[in-house]
């Protein structure tokens, strides 16, 4: 299970397009490819939104913020690395940022945030090979996802671990395990630690095509409230599928397990399932789609959990040889499984979100070093609970210098 770089200018707090690791709502998350050596970078980005707290509208901006003002613009400065280095069969990958956003008028809201993964692809004797990667990352909680929107700061450090080993001429095994401690500065109710852990089984045609079993578990702990502590199973097979040079179908479907101390948070036992399609029926023209049913925490965001149905496509269309541009619709209805710090009585109907985003970005690699990222967005949430639907557009421009 891999972490993933997010450094790119991307939609910002877009959506929650949500895997164990892969949440889109405060960074959409893309890897890159890195050339061999340091590779520095300064970005400057410039964001305007209509809906910066994502409120339902004045009336409540009023309500909440002291102000009918829902709109702001801020701008970004940044200055980052994105490393690789091989040294025989060890490959050792560096990443990492520094940010500043200065906004026009919510000013309390200038935060200097921090990213960083550092990854050692290893590879042993007698056909062992795996991962070790280290993640830090220093952000703001999305405001989508506070009932009251504040700065809050969340810093989270986690540990992983993977290493495969190749037991047959088709057949790898591979196990996992993980560490990670969550914190944030607007209270203790989402500082926690999980520890997690993993195994695979695989099966590997001559043609790239895999079909396998995987178990996982997590564990996490609350630090300020034991009664939100939970465990989550996962047991199901996987494939991979190379139906055609162009096309490749990946998928897990598995019987799942959360369990909780707290009766108000309701126990989860079903099946969850993600289906991903890589189509590139050109070389400069690629299809991403996904369909899911997950069970998400939005990522680290919320202290109990969600059963998230979606649906995602992110076209990429490379227009010349040094532009191209970018699409992404995405749909989730997330239904909680219990309000952070609400408890409902028993007749109380669940809280349901019916998440809908949209954009299109424009990128142009005008030299070696300097490029230019441009793109609109929008977004809409409906919910069955008062002063939880919004609405929003964003327009952003970066231009970033590699050295």
């Amino acid at each position: 299970m891999k972490l993933y770089r997010c450094y790119r200018a991307c939609p910002v707090a877009v959506f929650l397009l949500l895997g164990i690791n892969l949440p889109l709502s405060a960074v959409a998350q893309q890897s890159q490819n890195t050339a061999q050596g340091f590779n520095p970078y300064v970005q400057a980005g410039y964001t305007y939104d209509t809906n910066l707290f994502r409120v339902t509208d004045s009336e409540e901006g009023v309500l909440l913020l002291r102000t009918p003002e829902l709109s702001d613009h801020f701008f970004t400065y940044e200055a980052g690395l994105d490393s690789r280095f091989q040294n025989g069969k060890q490959e050792f990958e560096l990443s990492g940022r520094v940010y500043r956003n200065v906004y026009d008028l919510y000013t309390d809201n200038n935060f200097t945030g921090a990213n960083a993964l550092a990854t050692w692809n290893w590879a042993g004797r007698d056909r062992w090979n795996g991962e070790f990667a280290y993640q830090f990352d220093r952000n703001l909680r999305d405001f989508s996802l506070q009932t009251v929107p504040r700065k809050d700061v969340r810093i989270r450090h986690r540990f992983q671990g993977e290493a495969a080993r190749v037991v047959g001429q088709n057949t790898q095994l591979t196990f996992r395990a993980g560490f990670a401690d969550i914190g944030s500065t607007g209270g203790d109710s989402l500082d926690q630690e999980n520890v997690s852990g993993g195994v695979s089984f695989d099966y590997v045609t001559d043609i790239g095509n895999s079909v396998g079993i995987e178990a996982d578990y997590v564990d996490g702990r609350f630090k300020s409230n034991s009664l939100r502590d939970y465990t989550q199973a996962s047991l199901g097979p996987t494939i991979t599928w190379n139906a055609s040079p162009i096309t490749t179908l990946t998928g897990r479907v598995a019987y799942t397990r959360r369990s909780h101390d707290n009766d108000p948070v309701e126990d989860f036992d079903g099946v969850t399932a993600r289906v991903r399609l890589n189509w590139r029926p050109s070389p400069d023209t690629r299809v991403v789609a996904s369909v899911f049913r997950i069970l998400s925490n939005l990522g680290d965001q919320i202290s109990t959990y969600a059963i998230v149905h979606g649906v995602s496509i992110e076209p990429t269309w490379q227009v010349g040889s040094r532009t191209a541009l970018r699409f992404m619709l995405g749909y989730e209805n997330r239904e909680y499984q219990a309000e952070p710090g609400l408890v409902l009585p028993p007749t109380a109907t669940e809280r349901t979100d019916k998440v809908s985003v949209g954009g299109v970005w424009l990128d142009w690699q005008t030299t070696d070093a300097l490029s230019f990222t441009a793109g609109v967005s929008a977004g809409d949430r409906s919910s069955n609970r008062n002063l939880a639907s919004y609405d929003y557009q964003t327009a952003e421009v970066h231009v970033r210098f590699g050295f």
